[in-house]
């Protein structure tokens, strides 16, 4: 499938990527995602043209959404060695080779389209399996289960703005069907939804952003009985931004003081 056959919100899985590897060339002590670098060659002019709309914060931005991720995810695998990780909206994320204990099981789900262009240029393997489908579509938590049920985490990286708080809140609910299952999302403030709006129109992106959580102990309580929240912790606090320019260090410690993005964590079910 061409780059031009794909839907605008799909396009998206662009922009994570050429920002982590502008990160990796610049800032490793940030991230250093040696895949990332070796399939810069192969990516279309699409991903340049995403690169050229960016500013580094907005690069930087994406790159410490995988940064976050990264860290919950090893920190679950340390202490559920052979737990399932599934990773929603998986796009060209490269989480498996940068976090993979040698034991885990790992999900990648995403609309058919990307999964298509996925394949094209991460392989899947035995234990990392690819799978194509719509995230509402809950068929899917029944194929992670023919696996055999273990501790999972569910990973949403910049998924959940694009739709709905009744959605969102279906998404998780769902999520119970586990026998012990968390989830690991990034989510904006109201006012973060706004200041977001002007980047994506930065990037000539039509997908337009919907969904925010000022309170979130308000949202867990409209969740499925028993889930509870983890963590709700400001975006950037654990970033490495050392040799970071002035103006992205600025706009993250900005986003921070006024808790516009933040990462949480629910226990769903255990």
């Amino acid at each position: 499938m061409s780059v031009s056959e794909l839907s605008e919100l799909s396009k998206t899985l662009y922009v994570p990527l050429v920002g982590r590897i502008y990160a990796s060339t610049h800032y490793p002590a940030m991230i250093a995602d040696s895949k990332v670098l070796a399939l810069e060659s192969s990516l279309p002019a699409e991903a340049e043209r995403m690169r050229r709309g960016q500013s580094e914060y907005t690069m930087l931005a994406s790159v410490a959404r995988s940064v976050n991720m990264d860290r919950r995810i090893r920190a679950f695998l340390a202490d559920n060695p052979h737990g399932a990780v599934v990773n929603v909206g998986c796009g060209l994320e490269t989480t498996f080779w940068r976090c993979d204990n040698g034991s885990a099981l790992w999900f990648e789900l995403d609309l058919p389209e990307v999964i298509e262009v996925r394949e094209g240029l991460l392989a899947s393997s035995q234990r990392h399996i690819n799978l194509p489908g719509d995230m509402f579509d809950y068929s899917w938590i029944d194929q992670v289960k023919e696996y055999g049920e273990r501790p999972t985490i569910v990973i949403v990286s910049g998924v959940f703005y694009y739709f709905h708080e009744d959605e969102v809140v279906d998404f998780i609910n769902h999520l119970a069907a586990f026998h012990n299952v968390r989830v690991v999302f990034d989510s904006t403030s109201s006012i973060g939804v706004k200041m977001s709006q002007y980047y994506v129109k930065r990037m000539k992106n039509s997908s337009l952003m919907h969904f925010s959580i000022d309170d979130p102990r308000a949202f867990v309580d409209a969740l499925v009985e028993g889930a509870r929240l983890i963590e709700h912790t400001p975006y950037y606090r654990d970033i490495d931004t050392r040799g970071v320019g002035l103006g992205a260090r600025v706009s993250m410690r900005i986003s921070d003081a006024f808790h516009m993005v933040a990462m949480n964590t629910i226990q769903v079910r255990q």
